[in-house]
């Protein structure tokens, strides 16, 4: 359950971050803003190999093709989403859909 503690603190302090570093060449700030997000990415990176390992049975193929089919369409969807509904709502479902696979995850390991 790591995992939405992760992406909300970071969906929170991304926007103070970036006030803070504005003024910052972007080089900088690309820097900055990639350590910021790296606890975060790991921990959702990690929910991939955790999937193979829980869901034995299947194909890796199988499996990294549903991964990367969602990867196509979550960006698409993220987009559609925040300009029909807003970053609050946006954020929230992100956090909510963690909230769910890693439920998922944890269930499937009891």
């Amino acid at each position: 359950m790591l995992t939405p503690v992760l992406v909300l603190s970071y969906a929170a302090s991304a926007p103070l971050l970036t006030i803070q570093t504005i003024a910052m060449p972007m080089w900088l700030r690309t820097f900055i803003f990639a350590v910021h997000l790296s606890a975060a990415g790991i921990v959702v990176g990690a929910m991939f190999p955790i999937s193979l390992r829980i869901f034995r049975g299947e194909r890796v193929a199988s499996m990294f093709f549903i991964d990367l089919i969602g990867c196509a369409i979550a960006p698409l969807a993220f987009w559609l989403a925040l300009s029909a509904y807003g970053l609050s709502q946006v954020a929230a479902l992100c956090v909510a859909s963690y909230v769910v696979v890693g439920g998922i995850l944890w269930q499937r390991t009891r």
